[in-house]
This record gives structure tokens, sequence and C-alpha cells, in this order.
């Protein structure tokens, strides 16, 4: 029960009062997290004194929760500033309150309670500020809808395709906290595998842009392939076109994705195949084989 966790007695404009009797009437509590020391609570404060003025059609009262070093700034702060009640500090349901989870990373923070003490909407100073006078009130949570996906390339060239590596992307997402959608950076790390394609999608679940309205959706990563000044991807194969003269020199010297050297001869208007010199099969997730190196000339 909210009483219960409130405890016995609570702060009023009149002095003390039984908890049970400053709750008559109220089907719900607003556990109202602030502190003095606070400016952006000594701001958002008379916001809220505002949203008071309609506690009787929305059948709720406000109970501020302190977070002040010492007794005497907090009944100051009270007692200059706020039409609601109190928890006495350090008392039982002060400690309980504090220690709940139910404020969030920093203050002002707003949580509210039904009657049950269950809680029914944390993080509500944006509610609050969005809705003064209560018309969504208690803005219940609601199961969140996905948020957007949002692709982005990452450009490999084939050697990197060939051997694997890992490549890191910085992106700034938008995250709620405190009630408060803010900008929050992050790096994420892409780990390649020998033998990825082109079109390959790496997904990084919940790391999109959160919304008050929306879960975090994903993050996805597409693989592009970097042109390459000597070979061109045909599936597994690596595929090398120069210009030979069927009557002159047909050697060619390649060096190969691992930076070792091959030289082949062609037969005059033919083609030649280094087995095992293309690149990594995939498959089931395993690499399974090599594809081949073909020298395809074009004959002049």
């Amino acid at each position: 029960m909210a009483a219960a966790l409130l405890g016995d007695q609570l702060i009023t404009k009149n002095g003390l009062r039984s908890t049970a009797e400053a709750l008559r009437g109220v089907n719900y509590v607003v556990l109202y997290f602030s502190a003095s020391w606070c400016p952006p609570c000594q701001q958002f404060t008379p916001q809220l004194a505002d949203f008071y003025a309609h506690k009787q059609r929305l059948k709720c009262e406000i109970v501020f929760v302190t977070n002040d070093r010492d007794e005497q700034s907090m009944m100051q702060y009270y007692t200059s500033k706020m039409p609601w009640t109190a928890l006495p500090y350090g008392s039982p349901g002060h400690q309980r309150c504090m220690s709940a989870g139910f404020c969030g990373r920093g203050i002002p923070d707003i949580c509210i309670l039904d009657m049950a003490g269950r809680p029914v909407k944390k993080g509500a100073v944006q509610n609050v500020l969005s809705d003064m006078t209560g018309q969504y009130f208690p803005w219940p949570e609601a199961p969140l809808t996905a948020g957007a996906t949002f692709e982005f390339p990452v450009e490999l060239t084939l050697e990197e395709l060939a051997a694997g590596c890992t490549k890191k992307r910085k992106i700034t997402r938008k995250r709620v906290q405190g009630g408060q959608v803010v900008d929050e950076a992050t790096v994420l790390e892409i780990a390649t595998k020998p033998g990825w394609k082109a079109g390959t999608k790496v997904t990084f679940p919940g790391e999109s842009d959160q919304t008050l309205q929306h879960a975090a959706g994903d993050v996805v990563f597409v693989v592009k392939e970097k042109p390459h000044p000597l070979f061109t991807r045909r599936d597994a194969d690596l595929v090398h076109a120069p210009t030979l003269s069927a009557a002159g020199d047909r050697t060619v010297s390649l060096t190969l994705l691992d930076g070792t050297t091959e030289v082949v001869t062609v037969a005059a208007n033919g083609t030649a195949t280094l087995k095992g010199k293309g690149m990594p099969v995939r498959k089931g997730g395993q690499q399974v084989g090599v594809g081949d190196l073909v020298v395809e000339p074009v004959w002049r």
C-alpha cells in the first residue's frame, strides 16, 4: 500500500498529519524527488506548483522526497517553495522511497504510484511540462512500439573482406533520461568475417533512437565493397583482366590480397586459373573453402 510505503506521517503546510488523512480521497501519489541545491529543481518546482493547482480534479497528492543533505536545507526549501506534502527527513518512509528505484539517474524526477504502491509512471517530469493541466494524467506506462531501424553503409576493401577485420563506428542516438530525450554517443564494433559479401548486414539491436513513445530501434550496417585496382569479385572467385597480346609476352605477375606474389603464363587467347587463390567460401556461418583466381585477359 502507498500509505504503508510512505510511513505514518507526512509534513503538510499545517504541520504533521497522518498519512491516511493526508491521502484521503486520493487515487495517485506523485513522488517528487528534488533538492534545494539543484538549479533544475528550483526551475521546475514553480511549474509543478502550477500543475498541482489541478490536484482536486486529478485526485492526486504530491509528496516531496528530499535529496537535500540536511533537514534544515530541506525544510527551508519546502516551506518557501512547495504547497504539497513532504516525507519527514530521514524517516523510514523517506529511506524506503529513496531506495525503491522510483527515482531515475538525476533530479528533478517524478514517479507516480497508485494506492497499492505500484509505479504507474516513472520519469514523469517531461509529462508534467507537456501536459500542465493533467489531461492525460497519470500517463500510464504502455508497451512501447518499436523504434525506427537505421541502416548505414560500411565500406570494405577486398583485402578486408578476404581476411576479416574490425571496424569501429561512432554514432549519436536519442536516449530517455529522467523523462527527457537527450543525445548520447556510443561506439559500435563491427567484426567482419573472412568471405563476407557486399550486402551482408550486421544488426545492433536497441542501439538506435529511443523516445518517450518508442523503444530503441536497431542499427544495421550494410557491407559495401570498395572497387579494387586489380580484381573484381565473382562470387568466391577473383577475376583479373589484363590486356595482353597473343603474339607477345603472356606472363602476368600478380600481388594477391594477402600480399604474396604469383606469376602465371596464359595460353594465347586463353585463360588461367590459380586454384584456392580467391575469396573464402562461407556456409552456415563457417568458412568451408576458398575460391579461385581467374586470369581472363582482354586479347588484342
